[in-house]
């Protein structure tokens, strides 16, 4: 025992003398090149270091010229910095930012370095730096990069995990009887709309009237509810407990109104917070400003005061609500037939040249398939001939086929190309060729030719499709592109298609996933401040999508200090407010599903973890 006490003690000993062997030497001339190369590193140049499950300690970067621009000489080496979360202790002062900030593994130097380099498609490679040490091995850890050159560090670095994506394109739907739109759970919808339900104190009723406006609109359109997600709001003032509880209620009432309205039940989501964003916003400029520097404790506490809660009532019976997002499908008078009477009555419509109710039944049929109330083959056994006059019914039942079952794209494609046949000029059919074509195209850049497809989405408008719809295709055109010509280093051409996205974007009504999706995007290229931009003004809104809340947070992460900003801390009182174990999840290591927990090195970020995460 004693003798394996020694050895932890020698290595630990080893790994510190090590790092003690070598001066910080950032910000002196010896370092001056190796600086000015990381600052004249492409955006598109990415580099970290990763723990791995098997204790293998890596060193990744997706551009090998890059690499050996910067490694040189023989005496320049790497390493990694192994930091660990339980460093970060609220009971203990943070701890000091002198390197190492944890343990250094021994450097590999520039011969080591070529020798251990696995090469991977696209210039990506992978160099493993070590194994874990024995101490280590049960730690939270991650990885920071150190740069040795001259016998100096030269450059140091610690890594904030972003969510980027890129091949999210914006929904373009697809047309039937009606343009058909996917929300990501699954439903397709027609329409979707949005309605605020104020509540009493202390209630979980509503008032009648207040739901009057979303009635009107279901029965006088004949809709039909797909889907509902309700987001339900509480003052500040009170218990935490009671107050979810209480919307949980009032929204559990909302849903059993409006069933009320429909045979089948309505499936959606709920979730429920207190109303911490238009609290802190409210009292600008009012007597009770002083409330704002407050913690959610210290404000709860002085809320205690029934004359102040008195005073701020004015104020808080404003925040008492539910905001209600319903995706619809319009109504037919279809729902009551049996499956056999479907069948009789598409044909009876098909015999009397009836396509208004010939396309009903269809999509009857379709809702009941989708439901898993009739099986998906079902719509094969409305017999509709092949002529050009039957061409819509025909469009409309391979939408369906794709609906039900979204996969096989390049089968639909070809079954559409078939029925072009009886109409070349048929905008339905060739705007739902354009829409699928996408989804082959970004997996295989040798599907069609770029040029030819980018006239074909042009044509579209031109044939009678509504500009907004082609503006839509034409940005997802240059999403799929950039990513091509990025693929082929072409980073000229990539920028230029990014930048296109740039300045169209704001022609087009996006909704909070779709502005979400364009964010990703420009994150995947690094252009964090547009990215921020594109979301700054949507976070501040009550009703703003929880994933979209999430990643503005994360994207400000790279700038920790900016946490002290009041607009910024409010936003994330939101998001706390909505998901408490999600915000804090930010602060796992990045190998555990966070962002980093080395932001809490920032005293804002680190005062909000200890208040709300420990």
């Amino acid at each position: 025992m004693k003798r394996l006490l020694f050895l932890l003690f020698a290595l630990t000993f080893s790994l510190h003398s090590i790092a003690q062997s070598f001066k910080d030497g950032r910000n002196t001339p010896a370092c001056a090149a190796c600086e000015q190369l990381f600052k004249s590193k492409p955006k598109e140049v990415q580099f970290g270091i990763k723990v791995n499950p098997d204790g293998t300690i890596v060193f990744l970067t997706n551009n090998i010229d890059w690499f050996n621009k910067l490694f040189t000489a023989p005496g320049d080496a790497l390493t990694a910095d192994l930091v660990r979360k339980s460093q970060y202790n609220c009971d203990k002062p943070l701890p000091a930012r002198a390197l190492p900030k944890g343990e250094f593994l021994t450097p590999l130097y520039l011969s080591q370095l070529r020798s251990k380099i696995k090469k991977f498609n696209g210039g990506q490679i992978a160099i493993e730096l070590g194994k874990l040490p024995a101490h280590l091995q049960k730690e939270e850890l991650e990885g920071n990069l150190v740069v040795i050159k001259n016998g100096v560090i030269c450059h140091y670095t610690n890594f904030v995990n972003i969510e980027r994506s890129l091949w999210e394109l914006l929904p373009m739907g697809l047309y039937a009887d009606s343009l058909m739109n996917r929300k990501i759970s699954g439903s397709v919808y027609a329409r979707k709309l949005q309605f605020t339900i104020p509540f009493p104190k202390n209630k979980s009723v509503y008032n009648a009237a207040d739901l009057k406006p979303l009635y009107d609109s279901l029965q006088l359109a004949g809709n039909h509810i797909t889907q509902m997600d309700i987001r339900a709001y509480a003052s500040v003032e009170g218990s935490t407990e009671l107050n979810y509880k209480l919307q949980e209620n009032r929204a559990a009432s909302i849903i059993k109104a409006l069933e009320q309205y429909q045979v089948s039940k309505i499936p959606g989501t709920i979730t429920t917070a207190e109303n911490w964003v238009e609290f802190l916003r409210d009292i600008k400029g009012t007597a009770f400003e002083n409330l704002t520097p407050l913690s959610q404790p210290e404000i709860k506490n002085r809320l205690l005061d029934k004359t102040l809660q008195a005073q701020l009532e004015p104020i808080l019976k404003e925040h008492r609500k539910a905001v209600i997002t319903i995706y619809i499908n319009r109504n037919n008078d279809l729902e009551s037939l049996t499956d056999e009477a479907l069948i009789s009555r598409f044909t009876k419509a098909m015999e009397g040249k009836d396509t208004k109710t010939a396309s009903a039944v269809q999509r009857e049929v379709f809702d009941r398939a989708a439901d898993k109330r009739l099986p998906g083959n079902y719509l094969d056994k409305l017999e509709i001939p092949r002529t050009k006059e039957n061409l819509f019914l025909l469009n409309n039942r391979e939408t369906y086929r794709y609906q039900l079952n979204p996969t096989n794209e390049q089968g639909i494609i070809e079954k559409l190309e078939e029925l072009l046949k009886l109409d070349p000029t048929d905008k339905r059919v060739l705007y739902n060729i354009c829409s699928l074509t996408f989804n082959v195209w970004k997996n295989d850049s040798g599907y069609i030719a770029s040029g030819d497809f980018l006239q074909e989405i042009n044509e579209l408008e031109k044939l009678g499709i509504p500009s907004p719809l082609v503006k839509r295709m034409l940005i997802n055109y240059h999403i799929v592109y950039s990513e091509q010509t990025y693929r082929k280093f072409n980073y000229a051409a990539k920028d230029a298609s990014v930048g296109y996205i740039l300045d169209n974007y704001e022609n087009l009504q996006l909704t909070d996933e779709e502005t979400l999706a364009l964010a990703k995007y420009l994150a995947y290229y690094s252009l964090r401040n547009d990215a921020i931009d594109l979301l700054q003004e949507r976070v501040k809104k009550i009703d703003v999508n929880e994933e979209m809340l999430f990643y503005y947070i994360n994207l400000h992460l790279f700038t920790p200090e900016i946490f002290k900003v009041p607009d910024l801390r409010t936003v994330v009182l939101n998001a706390i407010s909505i998901n408490r174990p999600r915000f804090c999840k930010f602060f796992n290591s990045i190998g555990n599903g966070g962002a980093s927990f080395q932001l809490l090195d920032a005293e804002a970020l680190w005062g909000l973890y200890c208040e709300y995460c420990r």
